[in-house]
């Protein structure tokens, strides 16, 4: 099968690489949900030709944002006050505009997020919005982003590194991991001979892989 190549968005490390997944949590599973939701909507639909004005930047109607992220209009509001830290809501009359924080194209300073895989294939859809497994799988998920290595379509880590550096509870981590399975984002192989017996191999979709033969080796995106 020929590979199908998808588009995919800078995402940045930074707030990853400092341990910020783990102050989302479960207090308000509603709110954590819709908030992460966002995130990755907003990140899909920003500006990142130039570092010209609107650099790291995107315009988006809340009508978009509840078709994109799939998520309830009364919780857009409390959402994007959660992610503040990390997108900054500039208010006009032409609509708001939502600045992503640390958005660079430096290198080094970003992962990839497969956004227009994720947008066809409607895939946030499969993560209920009141659900603590969803939360537990969009912060693997991103969490799993940013350890993929550039030209790479998986990720190797272990169930202890997870759970340090998202706060997931480990008996949540295998339901996390079906969900992902499920929403056709992650498939999860057993590891290769020789490596850490400790560590899962956590393939992603949405990189230009065939579906039908997911470890074909690295993809040049250059």
């Amino acid at each position: 099968m020929v590979a199908r190549h998808y588009g995919f968005v800078r995402m940045p490390a930074r707030w990853i690489r400092n341990g910020d997944l783990t102050t989302v949590h479960a207090g308000n599973v509603g709110t954590s949900v819709t908030a992460l939701k966002l995130y990755i909507a907003i990140l899909s639909e920003v500006r990142s030709d130039n570092k010209g004005p609107g650099f790291g930047c995107a315009q988006i109607s809340f009508s978009q944002l509840e078709n994109v992220a799939d998520v309830a209009r009364a919780m857009i509001t409390p959402a994007l006050e959660f992610l503040e830290p990390w997108i900054k809501t500039h208010h006009s009359r032409a609509g708001n505009v939502y600045q992503v924080i640390d958005f660079t194209t430096e290198p080094g300073q970003w992962v990839r997020l497969p956004s227009q895989y994720i947008l066809q294939r409607k895939t946030l859809t499969a993560f209920p919005s009141r659900s603590r497994v969803s939360l537990a799988a969009l912060k693997m998920y991103l969490y799993l982003l940013e350890r993929c290595e550039r030209n790479a379509t998986y990720a190797s880590v272990s169930y202890p590194t997870i759970r340090i550096r998202t706060g997931i509870a480990q008996n949540d981590i295998p339901r996390a991991i079906s969900a992902l399975a499920g929403a056709d984002l992650v498939r999860t192989f057993s590891p290769r001979q020789g490596e850490d017996s400790g560590q899962n191999v956590y393939h992603f979709l949405g990189f230009g892989q065939p579906e039908s033969d997911i470890d074909t080796g690295d993809v040049d995106f250059d």
